[in-house]
């Protein structure tokens, strides 16, 4: 008797255990390692802008948010679990009212010089692609020059050597160049998600 008591208690202990680990493992896969505040000061150390509050997609497993700047809207998508930016679309663009055509006007008037490199490069820029689709331009990117160089020396700690915004089919980069010592590192970063497209490490043995 006092035997199969003991088998009763044993076997109750075990079905407690199981039921809690299962408990456990459901508890882990619905509750993402992101809250809701946390993906929200990750954006905002990435992009400038006001933020919206994230919604959680369960399914998918990401955070989508609407980011606000200077009257331009982008939707960006959040790992849950990592953090990480998994895309940005620019969903709204800021239309130009008729205040800053003015604007526009009257200092072009006061240079005198209206057709200058920069004004015809923004005009090709705001030109539509074949397929009818808005290009980017360079007045879309959300990544500035100081936070690319802050995310390459972050990958690479050492002395920048050259920085600058390029433009590749379409798409906005950073080409940034660090020197440590003998050591010189080549970084391609995207100007709309901060993500490190490219790094190419090279040792000067001399």
């Amino acid at each position: 008797m006092k035997k199969k008591t003991v088998m009763m208690t044993v076997g109750l202990v075990v079905l407690v255990l199981i039921g809690f680990g299962i408990f456990h493992f459901f508890a882990s896969s619905a509750s993402p390692d992101y809250s809701k505040k946390d993906i929200t000061q990750v954006i905002t150390a990435q992009y400038p802008g006001k933020v919206s509050e994230p919604q959680l997609n369960e399914k998918e497993g990401f955070y989508e948010t609407v980011v606000d700047h200077e009257g331009n809207k982008y939707i960006i998508k959040v790992d849950a679990n990592t953090g990480e930016v998994k895309g940005l679309e620019l969903t709204e663009k800021r239309i130009e009212t008729n205040t800053d055509a003015n604007k526009s006007t009257d200092t072009e008037k006061e240079t005198g010089n209206a057709n200058t490199e920069d004004d015809i490069g923004s005009e090709k820029g705001q030109e539509d692609d074949e397929d009818g689709e808005t290009k980017h331009t360079e007045e879309d990117v959300t990544v500035s020059m100081s936070k690319a160089k802050e995310i390459a020396l972050e990958r690479f700690p050492g002395k920048i050597d050259e920085a600058e915004l390029d433009e590749d089919d379409g798409r906005y980069l950073y080409e940034i160049k660090i020197i440590n010592g003998n050591e010189e590192a080549e970084l391609e970063i995207d100007a709309f998600t901060g993500e490190i497209l490219y790094q190419n490490i090279e040792v000067d043995d001399d």
